[in-house]
């Protein structure tokens, strides 16, 4: 990146200096994942893997993300409360199984990507599935 600075003097008048700046690192904040799917389910757990995020101008590399599994509710609220108090697991790679689940039950999964600079905006960039009941199929006699 190349910033241009004018500095005037009392002396000289204006003298143009233009500069090569490095920037440290990415220092953009991630788009959000795409491509959630579940890979793998048993009775008390669920593999799901997505893609990540595309880096562009307006968006940087994803670092790592933040998993989270709820109970499936409605209530936007509970929702957000869940989702603001921290993920259930960060993850480094785009693939993720969440264990100690309990069968017959509504689960609602959410992936947000994040890295040095912040996590991805929870508005717009989070992907989510909503799972469940979890149900294995009965076994034949």
């Amino acid at each position: 990146m190349c910033i241009r600075y004018s500095v005037y003097t009392l002396l000289t008048g204006t003298i143009s200096v233009t500069a090569q700046v490095t920037q440290p690192g990415n220092l953009l904040l991630p788009d959000h994942v795409d491509g959630l799917n579940p890979v793998g389910l048993t009775a008390n757990s669920i593999s799901l893997a997505w893609d990540a995020p595309a880096v562009t101008e307006i968006y940087g590399e994803a670092a790592n993300y933040k998993a989270f599994i709820l109970p499936y509710t409605l209530d936007p609220l509970e929702i957000l409360t869940a989702l603001q108090s921290g993920p259930t697991e960060t993850v480094t790679g785009t693939s993720y199984t969440f264990t100690g689940l309990s069968a017959e039950t509504a689960y609602l999964v959410a992936i947000i990507a994040s890295n040095g600079v912040g996590d991805a905006d929870i508005n717009r960039a989070m992907s989510y599935a909503v799972l469940g009941p979890i149900t294995t199929p009965a076994e034949s006699s």
